[in-house]
């Protein structure tokens, strides 16, 4: 194991890293060969001496390709943590040799899209014109991965239901209230009053069984004694789900700032049945116990002041969390 400690601390090379993630990902050494525009002989001899050096077999060569070892899976984890590191590094130094002041990487649902991370932008900038910001839109099924990696610094939007999580944290903005909406040219558009049996003999937009609105929708559906909708469509993607919306014949649920954003646009409105308890979470997940850049810590004040200048919190929703220093 001291040789195993030497090599790793004194002669492992980025370009060993970036051998074994390319590996992981193309799992095939003529693939590998191309990608790194080298011959296949060389990727073979490099991966050897690799496993030599280490002491460890990395990868296995099977009927299906090149399968990593339990060894070859962990050292790719932190590989790949090292080389988005260096990348950031890199991009750091270019923006400052450029006059940029930090930069920061910000993965963003749609739900926080449309008005809470563009007005925390607009703070930011306002106060740190040569900050750089990087942003990825995506759901956190895609963005999480990327924030564990290293790729990405902030999550923003809707937090995880479970945020006791060993390598993550979580820091609350806002509870955003969802409000239901249809499409312009519905018939339910423009009426003040409307039944629950209206609503149920329309088509809907309606999120997965698994999630937590879908059910407070059916609690409040079963509270007012009427069948749940049985002409449905599931789906979490807000710019889908508007544009559905906008064809006229459908209802959901969509958070209020996007709802209020597009009803100004004149594609959709409102529709006036209030479910009180249809909320949802809104704040910023990151890596715990990485230091986040001045860049990052800038852009969460932006966002607290968001939630510190808007509507208060109802009672019982998640209580602010401090910046991390």
């Amino acid at each position: 194991m001291n040789s195993l400690d030497g090599f790793l601390r004194s002669q492992l090379k980025l370009r060993q890293l970036q051998l074994l993630v390319v590996m992981d990902d193309l799992r095939n050494v003529g693939k590998v060969a191309n990608y790194l525009h080298v011959s296949q002989p060389a990727v073979s001899k490099a991966l050897s001496e690799l496993e030599n050096n280490i002491g460890l077999k990395l990868f296995n060569r099977t009927i299906h390709g090149m399968q990593p070892t339990i060894y070859g899976s962990s050292l790719v984890v932190y590989a790949r943590r090292i080389l988005a590191e260096a990348g950031k590094a890199r991009d750091e130094l270019r923006a400052l040799m450029a006059g940029v002041q930090g930069k920061v990487s910000v993965g963003v649902l749609p739900i926080a899209a449309g008005t809470l991370l563009p007005r925390a932008i607009d703070q930011l900038k306002s106060e740190s014109p040569f900050t750089a910001l990087t942003i990825t839109e995506g759901t956190m099924e895609l963005l999480r991965p990327r924030l564990l990696a290293g790729e990405i610094e902030l999550i923003v939007g809707i937090l995880p239901e479970d945020t006791h999580q060993a390598d993550t944290d979580t820091i609350f903005i806002h509870e955003e209230p969802m409000v239901l909406v249809a499409g312009t040219s519905h018939p339910l558009a423009g009426k003040k009053h409307i039944t629950w049996s209206e609503l149920r003999s329309t088509p809907w937009i309606l999120p997965p069984h698994s999630s937590l609105i879908r059910q407070l929708i059916e609690d409040a559906f079963r509270r007012h004694h009427v069948a749940l909708p049985t002409n449905y469509i599931e789906s979490v993607a807000t710019m889908v789900n508007i544009g559905i919306l906008q064809q006229g014949k459908t209802v959901g649920f969509l958070p209020g700032s996007v709802a209020r954003h597009y009803a100004r646009l004149g594609g959709v409105t409102v529709i006036p049945v209030s479910i009180p308890t249809v909320t949802l979470p809104v704040g910023v997940l990151y890596m715990r116990n990485q230091p986040l850049s001045a860049s990052a810590r800038l852009l969460i004040a932006a966002l607290k002041n968001y939630r510190d200048a808007g509507p208060r919190p109802q009672p019982g929703t998640r209580p602010p969390v401090p910046v991390p220093e």
